[in-house]
């Protein structure tokens, strides 16, 4: 049965009201594995070192200042599927409908729908809310009961009466994993946005290399569903930080990467497993693993 609640600005809670509760992570962020499933706009490119303002993914990329626009000429009815990477137990929700300036507070969304699922991404979406949020407002969050989801679609339904564009910033989904940390491998081949590349773990520690550009994967660490690595590349002399989630079905990657020493900006990556077997420039991969047995 659908639960519809109607709630109006004067009904958002405080973020200081949870402070002395158990930490809780944005379950709707790039940097812990959301992304985007479906949408009816344009998505950004996952091999870009800045996620590109105006994209469904800066709803989800945790920078304030780096929006999502609509189209020209379509401001309204705009919907996006978010995946998790695991079941949550949700307890917050979160908006930034903020704009670049007062003067553009008619660009700001209005009405939105948002929708909880733990079944798939086209069904199941028994929990809804549809709210009405204050124009050119900064992060608001506003409690919500345990919802457990896998997926959550959104819906901007109305603006403030701007008629070619709808701008907001931001969408928190704030609680806790409902299921335990599973036990991960990574060792295998997959396909990445640097085309193929080998990973090898070794309990808690993964190393890995790709051909392209001659790149390499050094000190990688997971940490429950987490891996954090470094990359770098002999043929570009490029090099940077990633953090990938593994998916409940452990398949796919997903997170963020940086290139260089600065920690932002920072793109989104998605890697997809083709194979338990590590093919990718095999001649670095032994050396990768003998790295591991000498430590």
């Amino acid at each position: 049965m659908t639960l519809r609640v109607l709630v109006v600005l004067c009904l958002f809670i405080s973020p200081h009201l949870f402070s002395q509760k158990l930490p809780l992570i944005n379950a709707l962020a790039l940097r812990n594995g959301a992304h985007v499933v479906t949408t009816n706009q344009y998505l950004g490119q996952a091999n870009s070192p800045r996620v590109p303002a105006g994209t469904p993914e800066a709803l989800i990329d945790e920078d304030l200042k780096n929006g999502w626009t609509s189209p020209s000429g379509t401001p309204r009815l705009k919907s996006f599927v978010f995946e998790l990477s695991d079941a949550f137990l949700l307890k917050q929700i979160g908006f930034n409908n903020e704009q670049t300036s007062p003067q553009q507070r008619n660009r700001s969304v209005k009405k939105i729908r948002i929708e909880f699922s733990n079944e798939a991404p086209n069904r199941g979406f028994h929990i809804e809310y549809t709210l009405i949020l204050e124009a050119n407002s900064p992060i608001r969050l506003m409690g919500i009961q345990n919802v457990k989801a896998r997926w959550i679609r959104v819906t901007i339904l109305s603006n403030y009466g701007h008629p070619r564009f709808t701008c907001f910033n931001e969408i928190q989904a704030w609680g806790v994993y409902a299921n335990a940390a599973p036990a991960v491998d990574l060792t295998g081949t997959w396909q990445t946005p640097k085309g193929l590349m080998s990973l090898l773990q070794k309990g808690r520690k993964v190393t890995g290399c790709y051909p392209k550009n001659k790149g390499s994967v050094v000190n990688g660490i997971i940490k429950d569903r987490q891996l954090s690595f470094e990359w770098s590349e002999t043929g570009t002399q490029k090099f940077g930080k990633a953090t990938l989630v593994i998916n409940q079905a452990q398949n796919r990657l997903y997170g963020i990467w940086n290139e260089g020493q600065l920690a932002t900006p920072y793109g989104h990556w998605v890697f997809i497993k083709k194979s338990d077997t590590t093919t990718a420039c095999p001649d670095k991969q032994r050396e990768g693993q003998a790295q591991i047995k000498k430590e």
